[in-house]
């Protein structure tokens, strides 16, 4: 269903293996399009080389690196008020963001690597570019390609959303509701709502109306109209 595609911000932080991240990116989704954000930050210590190469990106990127305060009030402004949040790896992502957004942050933050550990748990790896390439997923043909690998999972993790949404909504009713009764005892966990959205997504049309997936994460604030850059899977793209 539509309704379970729309109105979602996936985020993602990269580091050189420490806590310190050196970039913050998200991929917001809405029924106005999808717009990219992407901030470098300043470090302590200069970024690996190698780090760089396995990314793809050029050392003359880092210069447009930013103080983290800056950043913080960027990405802030860049997130809608409520929606579905997402992170493939969402431990690392939630953590780092109790570090630099200290209570500014306080949306569910549901995990793709989890969900997909529990929809395709016979796939090798669950690890975002392995899983990606094991279910033959690539971003949006006509997405534009940032040009280094960090960027791109953004994307990547979009695509893996989706096909995640459509299995869970797939399941035969008996095991949507067994696994929606195993995460009920923790009402506030995306993948309890998950599962009871993906419960209501089979009743009898005319029993819900409304897009009942925000209605479990929240609803979604539109902003003001911009001008598109193009067009990514027949919605406006945009960029900020």
């Amino acid at each position: 269903m539509d309704s379970l595609k729309a109105s979602l911000t996936v985020i993602g932080v990269a580091t050189a293996g420490g806590e310190e991240s050196f970039a913050l990116s998200a991929v917001r989704r809405d029924e106005a399009g999808l717009t990219t954000f992407l901030r470098f930050i300043e470090t302590d210590e200069p970024v690996p080389p190698s780090v760089l190469k396995a990314q793809g990106l050029p050392t003359e990127a880092l210069r447009a690196a930013r103080a983290i305060e800056a950043v913080r009030e960027d990405f802030l402004a860049f997130l809608p008020p409520a929606g579905i949040f997402l992170a493939h790896d969402a431990a690392t992502v939630r953590a780092w963001l109790r570090r630099a957004l200290p209570g500014a942050f306080e949306h569910a933050l549901l995990s793709t690597r989890e969900l997909a550990g529990i929809l395709f748990p016979s796939v090798g790896s669950h690890e975002l570019r392995g899983l990606t390439e094991s279910l033959g997923l690539q971003p949006a043909p006509d997405a534009p390609d940032p040009g280094f690998r960090f960027a791109q999972d953004g994307l990547l993790t979009l695509s893996l959303w989706d096909l995640l949404v459509e299995e869970g909504e797939s399941l035969p009713g008996p095991l949507l509701r067994e696994l929606y009764s195993l995460f009920a005892p923790l009402r506030s966990h995306p993948l309890c709502r998950f599962f009871k959205a993906c419960v209501d997504a089979q009743r009898p049309a005319g029993g819900v109306t409304m897009n009942m997936f925000e209605r479990k994460f929240g609803e979604v604030g539109i902003g003001q109209q911009r001008k598109p850059r193009g067009l990514i899977g027949g919605r406006p793209f945009f960029q900020e």
